[in-house]
């Protein structure tokens, strides 16, 4: 696999060479063609030039997109509207809430009665004026830390004077 892999490579770069320094090559030459005095032989060249910079842009266009194709195909697609109409509502399908118990322990599955039982536990948790601080801990360990305990410490620690000069840089 492996020498397939170094085999597909030494072609590729025989075949096709580095595109983008061709590109940037054949620019330099249509700029050049165009300081000096403009002919029919001139324009001749220039004009194959430009027909060889669009095929070399198509066939870098292509590599990208085949690129691109792979990585997608490698880490899924992030921030999309076909990750969004795909991804995005089957996860939001896994998780939403199925069914909850309410305060005496009934299992209720209906959206009315989750969103009541939804509603009076926290009414309830801010009804108090002071809640008890289990209270507090119970609500806030129920969702997902976001902020590990290293990234708090590196939050809370106090600015240095060099890193507000390099941030206003």
């Amino acid at each position: 696999m492996k020498e397939c892999r170094l085999g597909l490579l030494r072609w590729n770069k025989d075949v096709f060479g580095n595109v983008r320094a061709r590109l940037k090559e054949i620019e330099e030459q249509i700029r050049g063609l165009k300081q000096n005095e403009i002919n029919v032989c001139s324009k001749n060249s220039i004009y194959q030039l430009k027909r060889e910079f669009e095929e070399l842009s198509n066939n870098e266009e292509l590599l990208w997109k085949q690129r691109a194709k792979a990585l997608w195909l490698a880490e899924g697609d992030k921030n999309t509207t076909f990750f969004h109409a795909k991804e995005a509502n089957e996860r939001r399908i896994r998780k939403e809430v199925k069914a909850l118990r309410d305060d005496g322990g009934n299992l209720i599955s209906d959206s009315k009665g989750i969103k009541g039982i939804v509603e009076h536990y926290f009414a309830e948790i801010f009804r108090s004026t002071c809640p008890s601080e289990l209270e507090i801990r119970e609500v806030a360990e129920s969702f997902e830390r976001k902020v590990t305990s290293d990234m708090n410490e590196s939050l809370l620690r106090p600015f240095v004077e060099d890193e507000i000069i390099s941030a206003l840089k």
